[in-house]
């Protein structure tokens, strides 16, 4: 009968067994099957112990004070991947215990991989390393660094409304004071469609687009009666407006934009953006008189401005606070443009049409966006969302300041812009992710 020594050790669990060499020489076999059959049973019986204390994350196991603070459980909690409404990355996050069993700092990405490997003194083997890619199919991130989601989508309501207008005096009374200002126009609030779609290209970048049309910006103003009758200053596009009992001015905007980025995270609360958008801002304005002598027709003018702007553009997405389930962030970005403006005015005057005539111009423009965001996950893939924003465009066409630049009896026009549009508002919508 052959004896096996065998000793195990638990740091490598290998076992390593010696035979008996005075028993093998007396020719004496055992059957060699009971033996492994119990270091077997030894080994399931000591794995089963080791796993009622640790947390499998991929291929390492790490060692945790209790059983129901896994890592399945803080992945629960959910991550914006697109940081403008809360969440700053987009490769997750977990807790990673120290050495006494208490969390310790929150980690992201790849990050808390590294430090679990420098936790336990292992080296961890990428189980995609092989093929070359990570979780989303990145062929240049691998040994680490694994997204959570590599799509999420973003439908929201934005809500505007123009905060100032260009003065520019239109009608002046016998008091010589000025009686119809397009500066007193007040805009109601619009809404329009905003949607943003991004793809995760691991290790912290990704590729967002976003596009959104807000139009129907409109506000109006009237004279009050005061120094009546009432006559066009500069003759409103040299035309004979004069004896006029009242007048109503209305404007009327719209803006729509679409931007594609690269984007790249830095630390664990900003992601830096860059890419190109495309904005443009479209404004009528018109001006109805009505003459103190009635006339057969009607008596107006209209002058309609449109700016398109081409450019590159950088900034930032910034996570002021993440409380789980509930992140609040900001975005904010700038440009500059390329803008190809151009004015068009007609007019009618005693129901007698006069144009259209126009004038057009490359300029350079700028534009910038700021917004708070805040996002609040119902469950891991959806999110409802609510955040304020602000636009502002400087070096664009508008519309009355158009007026004075033109002339019929000639047949010629010139365009300015010179002007300015400050536009702010909140926005409410859903973020999916999978």
């Amino acid at each position: 009968m052959s004896v096996h020594a065998c000793h195990v050790d638990p740091a490598d669990r290998s076992s390593r067994c010696r035979l008996n060499r005075r028993a093998s020489s007396a020719g004496r076999r055992a059957t060699p099957g009971v033996g492994w059959l119990l270091v077997a049973a030894w080994l399931a019986s000591a794995t089963a112990g080791v796993a009622q204390h640790s947390v499998l994350v991929g291929d390492l196991d790490l060692p945790t004070s209790a059983p129901s603070e896994s890592f399945d459980a803080h992945l629960d909690h959910g991550q914006s991947v697109l940081v403008d409404d809360g969440g700053i990355d987009v490769g997750g996050s977990a807790m990673l215990p120290d050495t006494a069993g208490q969390p310790t700092d929150q980690l992201h990405g790849g990050d808390y991989l590294d430090a679990a490997r420098e936790a336990i003194g292992e080296p961890w083997s990428d189980p995609d390393a092989s093929s070359g890619i990570d979780a989303c199919g990145d062929p240049w991130c691998v040994g680490g660094c694994r997204p959570r989601s590599c799509w999420a989508v973003q439908a929201d309501a934005l809500v505007l409304w123009r905060n100032n207008i260009d003065g520019q005096p239109l009608l002046v009374g016998t008091d010589g004071a000025v009686a119809l200002d397009a500066a007193d126009v007040r805009t109601a609030a619009a809404a329009g469609p905003r949607i943003g779609v991004l793809r995760s290209l691991g290790c912290g970048r990704a590729i967002e687009g976003n596009y959104f049309n807000v139009g129907g910006i409109q506000g109006t103003t009237t004279t009050t009666g005061i120094g009546a009758p009432y006559t066009a200053i500069n003759k409103l596009a040299d035309l004979p407006f004069a004896d006029i009992e009242s007048a109503e001015y209305t404007t009327r905007g719209q803006i729509k934009s679409a931007e594609l980025n690269y984007r790249w995270s830095q630390g664990r609360r900003i992601i830096w953006l860059t890419g190109f958008r495309w904005v443009e801002w479209n404004e009528t304005a018109t001006v109805d008189m009505q003459p103190t002598v009635p006339s057969i027709g009607g008596n107006s003018i209209q002058t309609r401005a449109g700016n398109d702007l081409y450019g590159g553009q950088f900034g930032c997405r910034l996570k002021f606070w993440d409380l789980g389930k509930w992140q609040v962030g900001g975005v904010g970005k700038v440009g500059v443009f390329t803008n190809m403006a151009y004015q068009q005015t007609a007019a009618l005057v005693d129901g007698e049409p006069f144009g259209p005539i126009g004038a057009a111009r490359t300029d350079v423009a700028f534009f910038g966006e700021v917004g708070v965001n805040s996002t609040l996950w119902i469950n891991r893939w959806l999110a409802w969302r609510a955040g304020y924003n602000f636009f502002w465009l400087e070096g664009v066409a508008t519309a009355p300041q158009q007026f004075p630049l033109v002339s019929f009896g000639t047949d010629t026009a010139s365009i300015n812009s010179n002007g300015s549009v400050f536009l702010q508002g909140f926005s409410t919508g859903l973020e999916a992710r999978w």
